[in-house]
């Protein structure tokens, strides 16, 4: 009986242990930030039938039918969740218009170009940026109301480094490029 209750002891602790273990969700990827971190700038860009996005502040066009290259990244995302539309006032994205020809109204956002880990840039959503804005996504970004779209890959940035017990060193969710989208301006 004693045996069963060191037992069952160690077991309720481990699993309090484990449960304590709180997963890394919605933050800025600062690892990237560091001069050790391998990353690489994405090249190509480009936007789904239809769409076009201007920057507010003139700096560039994305235009439907045509590659565009993008000029400024941010570090990105981890493990976006559903709590990851309120992270635009975090964001060190750039503000944008979208027109989209099937709406007659004009959206705004915010949008990011992240970098990417070089160890994971063979996956297709770390090799170029395709934005793809959804009719579900307008619908959710109207009323005044503001919703996110984005891509993302799995990686292993460290992958082998036993020392580390940080999100680089297991596989983990980062995003390659994100858009805030709403139907009023961000301020």
């Amino acid at each position: 009986m004693k045996k069963f209750i060191t037992f069952s002891l160690l077991i309720l602790i481990a699993s309090h242990l484990s449960y304590g273990q709180k997963k890394v969700e919605n933050i800025i990827d600062t690892f990237k930030l560091n001069p050790a971190a391998k990353v690489k700038d994405v090249k190509i860009c480009k936007v789904q039938d239809s769409v076009t996005i201007t920057a507010e502040d003139g700096s560039f066009v994305i235009k439907w039918g045509k590659i565009y290259e993008p000029k400024f990244f941010t570090p990105g995302w981890v493990n976006p969740d559903k709590d990851f539309t309120k992270s635009f006032i975090n964001s060190g994205g750039k503000k944008v218009k979208i027109r989209y020809k099937s709406h007659k109204k004009e959206y705004y956002g915010i949008l990011e170009f992240n970098q990417v880990y070089e160890a994971c840039a063979g996956d297709a959503a770390a090799r170029s940026y395709f934005i793809n804005i959804n009719d579900k996504a307008i619908r959710d970004a109207s009323g005044g109301n503001t919703t996110v779209i984005y891509e993302s890959y799995y990686c292993i940035p460290r992958e082998g480094d036993k020392s580390l017990k940080d999100y680089t060193a297991k596989k983990t969710r980062y995003t390659s490029w994100v858009l805030w989208l709403s139907d009023i301006p961000f301020e």
